[in-house]
């Protein structure tokens, strides 16, 4: 993943570095890969979530659970898979806590 983030700018590096802290901090056993060109992490070998940075924002990967959240991400553009923002409105902490803790405990009740 160090090689992946090598590559972004440094604003949106320093985005994406804040926000891989935070997703080890809320599951420390992540194991980071990179897939499909993006920098992911998996959680007891399976999909957590991925980010991704392109030419004009960011990206969260959730696993196909935006919807559930599409209420609260407003100011946001939206795919069925991914969350775009940018290092100056980056998603809400309290939010990604939310996301992060839902897709592990899909992972943990399978």
């Amino acid at each position: 993943m160090d090689n992946y983030l090598s590559t972004v700018d440094e604003k949106d590096r320093a985005a994406l570095e804040s926000l891989r802290a935070y997703i080890h901090e809320l599951v420390p056993v992540t194991e980071e890969k990179i897939s499909y060109g993006l920098a992911a992490f998996y959680y007891k070998g399976e999909y957590l979530v991925a980010f991704g940075a392109f030419k004009s924002h960011l990206s969260l990967f959730p696993g196909g659970i935006v919807d559930i959240f599409k209420s609260r991400l407003t100011g946001h553009k939206l795919t069925k898979g991914s969350i775009h923002f940018t290092a100056e409105k980056p998603i809400d902490k309290k939010l990604i806590k939310e996301i992060v803790e839902l897709r592990k405990s899909t992972i943990d009740n399978n």
